[in-house]
């Protein structure tokens, strides 16, 4: 277990001498370093290794030299040219002075680091400690490695095939599985988090890395074997830029834009995985008819009810689930899976957990199309369908039937009731009152 216990409280030192992003790009590039230490490629050069640097930089060694050398690492690891170091120069610019460069480097240097699973541990570690205050940064990283896990099972990537994740964030779906042999495409709006991707691919062993910074919504019009797609959750777009960025099923609104932006990236073989916020699955209007498009086209193959809390402490409150798409199957009828009970809290750790053989169990249930009591049911819909996809609708029916809904006349006229008695009793204190200020 790697302790980043001395290296938080040193990092901690530089808050207000560079904002929160900058900082978290200049760290993982600190990590960088220590990756082409261990390599020891042809670029090499031991005067920018953490020891010397903690020493030499703003000295010896400046931000230009720093940015000349991640243009070297960049052409070793087949990177696209500036992909790290005009952002690396961006960054550096941004930071007060040089002796926070230092502080971070002395910070990275307290962590025993001997070999490439120690780099991984970590930068996995570090990474969360800088982020797990800040819910704004929060947005550009999955905190929950078993919904990674979960969503790369799922998707049962071969060697050779294509990958994308178009809402990459800080790269940590995807680097779980960076050392399969697969070309991975990751994209992002923000050029700090896809710089803070691209080293997390590196330094997880990826080897066919193509990166790059724009809006995946309209920038993008290659297509993929895969896609992992985690978008934004709760984002809301004017209705001409979603116009603009209709995809091939056009039922293009705020609510369903991810969804089908995601599916026309697709090859016609693709299959894809899509995290959603709970409110996909039942929405009426554009929602419901993009439900039975999917469905209609029979490219649904799953629906993986996720329970509140996966997501703290980004987004404690917020329901998700996962829609797996796969354009090779045609049968409508589909897998529904609640997942809830399979997740546990465990003291000390922000979000759920879920045992490896619960994933693996999941993956098989959805491979052989497997009803199981309280856990997955196979569904269909007629025509006059609401095509509601909530899994936990159809696997466990008592239980959400047995919610009770009061009428809401009921319900006035209780409020109109309690807000009498509530008068009566304010009445009954003021005659109190004006009793003891007579006396």
């Amino acid at each position: 277990m790697i302790d980043i216990k001395k290296f938080y409280s040193l990092m901690m030192k530089n808050r207000g001498k560079v904002d929160r992003g900058s900082l978290i790009g200049i760290t993982s590039f600190g990590l960088l370093l220590k990756k082409v230490e261990l390599d020891s490629p042809v670029c090499y050069n031991e005067k920018f290794s953490l020891p010397f640097l903690k020493l030499l930089y703003g000295e010896a060694v400046t931000a230009d030299d720093l940015v000349d050398y991640a243009s070297g690492i960049e052409k070793e690891y087949n990177l696209p040219p500036t992909s790290l170091s005009e952002v690396l120069r961006q960054m550096l610019a941004r930071v007060v002075d040089d002796s926070c460069i230092r502080d971070i480097i002395e910070a990275l240097s307290s962590i025993a680091i001997n070999s490439i699973s120690d780099l991984t541990e970590t930068f996995r570690s570090v990474l969360f400690a800088l982020v797990k205050d800040d819910r704004s940064i929060g947005q550009y990283y999955c905190g929950n490695a078993y919904v990674s896990k979960l969503e790369n099972e799922i998707m049962n990537i071969n060697p050779g095939e294509s990958v994308f994740d178009g809402y990459c964030g800080y790269g940590e779906t995807l680097s779980r599985i960076a050392k399969k042999d697969v070309s991975f495409y990751l994209q992002d709006i923000d050029r700090y988090a896809v710089l803070v991707a691209t080293i997390n691919m590196i330094i997880n062993g990826a080897n066919r890395i193509h990166v790059s910074c724009g809006d995946t919504n309209a920038g993008v019009n290659d297509k993929f074997d895969c896609i992992i797609s985690e978008p934004p959750l709760a984002s809301h777009y004017e209705a001409d830029y979603v116009k603009e960025m209709t995809g091939d099923l056009e039922f293009s609104s705020s609510r369903t834009l991810f969804v089908e932006r995601t599916v026309s990236l697709l090859n016609d073989n693709g299959r894809a995985v899509i995290l959603v916020p709970a409110s996909t699955l039942f929405e009426t209007g554009m929602t419901q008819k993009l439900r039975r498009k999917l469905y209609e086209l029979g490219w649904i193959e799953a629906v993986v009810g996720l329970p509140q809390g996966v997501l703290a402490p980004y987004a404690p409150g917020v329901i998700t689930a996962l829609l797996v798409v796969n354009k090779t199957k045609k049968e409508k009828p589909f897998v529904m899976i609640d997942s809830t009970d399979l997740w546990k809290k465990i003291p000390g750790v922000p979000n759920k957990v879920i045992e490896d053989a619960s994933i693996k169990k999941m993956h098989q249930l959805i491979c052989g199309k497997i009803e199981e009591d309280g856990l997955s049911k196979i569904v269909s819909f007629s025509d006059d369908s609401d095509f509601n996809f909530t899994p936990s609708y159809y696997v466990n029916p008592y239980e959400v039937n047995s919610v009770s809904v009061l009428d809401v006349n009921e319900l006035l006229k209780k409020d109109e009731q309690l807000f009498g008695e509530l008068e009566k009793v304010c009445s009954q204190l003021d005659e109190i009152r004006n009793h003891r200020m007579l006396k």
